[in-house]
């Protein structure tokens, strides 16, 4: 039931949260805003059907009955008047976002169990909704949920929220357990005045166990339940055990909509260890693929008795040795290539002609109602008529681009001629753009040279939130890279929609190097065309943030190739992305003395003036320690003392408000660059604010707090007294058990709508690194801090592992293409200090933050060069799990 397997924590004094040690294990989410509550609140009349309160008994019984696990439907459950007020309220105040990982693709709102709270004038307008919400977390019906369900008591804690599931919708199979979840329930508001059918799908699934085997599903579901109008589903959170799923709707016409949340028990679950969030999250590689079949011979040139036999399988295309240098060097350049009507015809349309009848003698395929599990497809956004279900929003992510893009369109003529068939205009306007007669006006313009007869384009939609970083474009022979923009000609596009194309000058003396900020931009204006000569190291460009809600930035794109790579191709931004490990790394460390000693009375004295007082107590490090042993990362919430940290805070508010940033204000390039800090590029790197002015600038830069403080002073401040002092050293030693012998750090400002850093060969790790970062942002609401702790609006830091065996190209792209493939997320919170212990082949990134954010995330970044471990204590690591895997072996035998 829930689209995001990611968050949960409880707030503890000193709060500290476990983080996934790199390389193979992820941070647990910072805790979420103060839980909303509803205790002591009693049901309202007219909402909850009488009658199904007085089945109670018959409910239970059922209840523990039930298979594949403990669950309950109820039908008639409200008042259909309210039901049909909240749906309406619904559809016409609440957005939605669209969501989709690997695991789910739908549309959800925000945390709906706080709104009152959170947006009261949001709330107002809700009032079906808010009676419904304080009905389900009234004392009445939680103790209508514990007798039926026999779950134990129930905490006051409020959480639920909006789904809507389009055509093409679905959610895969999971558990439920995150934190203290006990009671999953769903409340079903398809359209009552349209009856949900089995063959409009969107069924809620339910996943016995496979036979011998605990906290294991059987690959099919064995129950299924339609989302019907004025229908109650919930179960009983158990770990490894109560496996669901919603499987994709069908309907192309009627959104299933639905309200679900969670009850919550104080503690965690038995066995929450067995959850399918932890099977997830098990040592890297450990459900890899088996043994290799060795190849004898590999290494030798193709013979003739190897193309003989050869012959007999592949098209002879693929057999001309003319055919080969042009595939290797698509490789070599790329790291991948597409080889088509790879077999020969024949054999290959009889293995065709044999999956088509597999599947239809299967009904499978062509919208047709599946009998059992299948592949889930994502191709492709929900319709028009189901984003209008909820006002939805369209936000892809991806850390370095933000965009949806059609497949190469250069070629489809020829590879997918039923499709290009269908698209007469385009294929008409692609034979123009690719004409002799147009490319002697393009080369004409541009004094480009002969251009070769490739032909290459796609279309590129970028919606709400949507961006793409600066780059110059160069990849293999790329000479001309143009733009055409297909934006909405009835609406037309204005600066406030954003979208922007943006072009970079070069840094002042310094020859392929762009400077932070674009020098000229143009608007993505309707039948405009825009080309440009792509230059290793000078054709720097970037799609600004797009900020309409409501019109997508629609585009066609492509290139004009010559006949062989640029000059200096070695200088362009994929290369310099390239460098050798480590290249762009911080310099130099001050040495700390003394980093090894245990902390004194003096330092202790020291500390207080600046630290959280519930972290100087001894009795604390151990807990920190271990879970920093355990899992090489922590989090120390509310780490400053609370008048610092306010102080801090409140002016990194003020300057936010000053520069009229954050909260889906228009971004400008010149915001903040005043006062010591200076914007820090280069832009296909990293932008960011960095402060360099003196800790004593600006009024209140001191512990003890004062009027009219400003961020870069207060933060600098903490930096150069607090972070670079023997004391904090051994502070660190104590929480982490690893001595410091030197540090290096930074004051640095991430604006809403511009600034990020990129994962990189150049920052990747060689020697070990313990990352100490202090971040602030404005997360005061109960909206802001979930927008933060989610990473809708950016501004985490990601880590990745690379494999430096891997092809360079090969690394980027697949770290340009998914932040999921990140080690370990840590997320911004205001005043928490982040622990990463870095270890070798590592590389991070900030991601960019949007300007829906509540505003910059500020930090203190340090980086401390540790203590290499003794010889004799890696020895002995080395030993136990040597002796570990031995003893994992002979049990497994």
């Amino acid at each position: 039931m829930d689209p995001n397997p990611a968050a949960a924590a409880t707030d503890a004094a000193p709060n500290v949260d476990a983080a996934g040690g790199p390389p193979a294990k992820k941070l647990k989410a910072a805790p979420p805003p103060a839980a909303g509550t509803a205790g002591g609140c009693h049901l309202e009349p007219n909402v909850v059907s009488e009658k199904l309160l007085a089945t109670v008994n018959d409910l239970a019984k059922s209840y523990k009955d039930s298979e594949p696990y403990k669950h309950c439907v109820m039908k008639e459950v409200f008042n259909p008047e309210v039901l049909r007020e909240v749906r309406e309220e619904i559809i016409n105040n609440i957005e939605a976002t669209y969501k989709e990982t690997d695991l789910f693709k739908l549309f959800q709102t925000g945390d709906m169990g706080n709104l009152d709270q959170v947006a009261p004038e949001v709330a107002a307008k809700l009032p079906a909704l808010m009676k419904l919400k304080r009905a389900l977390y009234s004392d009445e019906f939680r103790e209508f949920v514990t007798t039926i369900t026999g779950c134990g008591d129930l905490s006051a804690r409020t959480d639920c929220s909006c789904n809507v599931y389009a055509h093409g919708c679905h959610l895969l199979c999971h558990d439920d357990v995150i934190a203290n979840r006990r009671i999953s329930w769903i409340i079903y508001l398809s359209d009552p005045d349209e009856p949900w059918t089995k063959e409009d799908g969107g069924a809620l699934e339910l996943y016995p166990q496979v036979e011998g085997q605990t906290h294991t599903p059987a690959p099919n579901p064995s129950l299924s339940h339609l989302p019907l109008w004025n229908t109650m589903a919930f179960f009983t959170v158990t770990p490894g055990k109560s496996f669901h799923s919603v499987q994709e709707v069908f309907a192309s016409d009627k959104p299933r909509m639905s309200i679900s949340g969670w009850y919550h028990s104080a503690a965690p679950p038995e066995d929450a260890d067995k959850a399918s969030l932890k099977q997830l999250q098990l040592r890297a590689g450990e459900d890899a693929k088996g043994a290799h079949e060795p190849i004898a011979g590999g290494e030798a040139p193709l013979s003739e008795d190897d193309l003989s036999f050869l012959v007999r399988w592949l098209n002879p295309a693929y057999l001309s040795e003319a055919s080969w240098p042009k595939i290797r060097a698509r490789f070599e350049d790329e790291g991948s290539v597409q080889l088509h009507n790879f077999l020969k015809p024949k054999l290959a349309q009889e293995i065709v002609s044999a999956c088509v009848a597999e599947d239809k003698a299967d009904g499978l395929g062509n919208k047709r109602c599946p009998a059992t599990r299948r592949a889930r497809g994502t191709d492709g956004p929900a319709p028009q008529a189901a984003l209008h279900a909820l006002r939805a929003v369209t936000r892809p992510p991806g850390p370095v681009s933000s965009t949806s893009a059609a497949g190469d369109m250069g070629n489809l003529d020829q590879v997918a001629p039923e499709v290009a068939a269908k698209l007469p205009a385009l294929m008409k306007l692609k034979r123009a753009l690719y004409s002799d007669e147009f490319r002697e006006f393009v080369t004409t313009i541009t004094g480009c040279g002969d251009l070769s007869a490739r032909t290459d384009c796609s279309c590129n939609v970028y919606a709400h939130g949507c961006h793409l970083l600066c780059h110059d474009d160069v990849i293999a022979n790329r000479r001309i890279s143009w733009i055409i923009y297909l934006s909405d000609p009835d609406e037309p596009w204005t600066k406030e929609d954003g979208g922007a194309l943006e072009l970079y000058p070069q840094v002042e003396g310094q020859t392929h190097t762009p400077a932070p900020n674009p020098s000229l931009s143009h608007l993505p204006l309707w039948n405009t065309m825009a080309f440009f000569t792509v230059t290793p190291g000078k054709s720097f460009h970037s799609v600004q943030e797009v900020f309409a809600s409501d019109k997508p930035r629609m585009s066609i794109s492509g290139w004009y190739h010559s006949a062989a790579p640029p000059e200096d191709a070695d200088k362009a931004s994929l290369k310099q992305l390239q460098l050798r490990a480590g290249e762009d790394a911080k310099g130099a460390h001050e040495p700390i003395a003394g980093g090894e000693a245990p902390l004194s009375e003096d330092d202790l004295s020291f500390l207080v003036r600046w630290l959280n007082p519930a972290y100087l107590s001894e009795a604390s490090w151990p807990k920190i320690r271990a879970r920093f042993e355990d899992e090489g990362s922590v989090q120390l919430h509310n780490f400053l003392k609370p008048k610092l940290a306010q102080e801090i805070v409140s002016a990194c508010v003020a300057e936010d408000k000053a520069d009229g940033l954050g909260n889906k204000a228009l971004p400008s390039y010149e915001a903040g660059a005043r006062d010591g800090w200076v914007a820090m590029g280069p832009p296909h790197k990293q932008r960011y604010m960095r402060y360099g002015g003196d800790a004593a600038s600006g009024a209140g830069a001191s512990t003890s707090g004062g009027a009219g403080a400003s961020a870069g002073p207060l933060l600098e401040r903490v930096r150069s007294e607090l972070f670079t002092s023997p004391a904090f050293a051994r502070f660190l030693k104590a929480v982490t058990s690893v001595t410091m012998l030197g540090q290096t750090g930074e004051v640095r400002r991430f604006r809403p709508g511009m600034d990020y850093t990129v994962a990189h060969y150049g920052i990747l790790t060689t020697d070990p690194r313990l990352d100490v970062v202090l971040t602030f942002v404005d997360d005061a609401t109960d909206e802001a801090a979930s927008a933060w702790q989610a990473g809708e609006v950016g501004g985490f830091e990601a880590y990745l592992l690379a494999d430096e065996e891997v092809d360079a190209a090969e690394v980027y792209r697949v770290n340009a293409d998914a932040e999921e493939s990140g080690v370990l997320n840590v997320n911004a919170a205001a005043n928490t200090l982040n622990l990463v212990l870095r270890d070798e082949g590592l590389m991070r990134f900030v991601k960019y933050v949007s300007f829906a954010a509540p505003g910059s995330r500020w930090d203190v970044a340090m980086e401390y060069l540790p203590e290499d471990p003794p010889e004799d204590e890696e020895e002995g690591k080395e030993e136990g799990k040597e002796e570990e895997g031995k003893e994992e072996k002979a049990a497994d035998e």
